[in-house]
């Protein structure tokens, strides 16, 4: 998926405290990541400002320290330049959906330690230093044989904000670009 998106030039570096994910990742996408550094992301071994660009792809909701990781993130990342991270909604509609008919999962994920809300998220990012310029949510994809009329319930999202005159972020996952200001 990865090679969709990047240049061949360019340097890529994937980071993992867990040695099985970095050997996966080194068979899925070795022909596009240069290096692959076993290390906990709270505690870079990488120069400040060093790069150009840096990807928090479902990272934060796996983490004890988040704030440490965006730090981190912070101060490796060159001036200006772009974090792009996801991480599961906790405003999903599915979620509150959930909430309303008391379901017990409260995560995506059981390895989940937490999700985040847009404005909790944000204000994480803010609090580190970053600029956010955007936060949108994505829906994912829903299966073929899933309810139409369920479906269409789904795109609530979409009635509420035209409605409020206001983005509404009910969606599955949390994008987010920010800039080290």
């Amino acid at each position: 998926m990865l090679r969709l998106y990047v240049s061949p030039q360019t340097y890529y570096v994937g980071v993992d405290l867990d040695l099985n994910a970095l050997e996966r990742g080194k068979d899925l996408e070795a022909r596009i990541v240069s290096d692959f550094v076993l290390a906990d992301i709270s505690d870079l071994p990488i120069r400040n400002s060093s790069f150009p660009a840096a990807t928090l792809l479902e990272v934060l909701e796996h983490l004890s320290t988040p704030g440490k990781a965006l730090a981190e993130v912070f101060r490796v990342l060159e001036r200006r330049q772009t974090l792009i991270l996801s991480t599961p909604n906790s405003q999903r509609l599915t979620e509150i959906l959930g909430r309303l008919f008391k379901r017990k999962q409260k995560f995506i994920s059981l390895d989940h330690l937490r999700e985040y809300a847009p404005d909790e998220l944000k204000k994480s990012l803010l609090e580190k230093g970053f600029r956010v310029t955007s936060v949108t949510s994505i829906r994912v994809q829903l299966p073929k044989h899933f309810p139409k009329t369920l479906e269409k319930f789904l795109n609530f999202q979409d009635v509420l904000a035209k409605f409020l005159s206001k983005p509404v972020l009910l969606g599955t996952f949390l994008l987010v670009l920010a800039t080290k200001s």
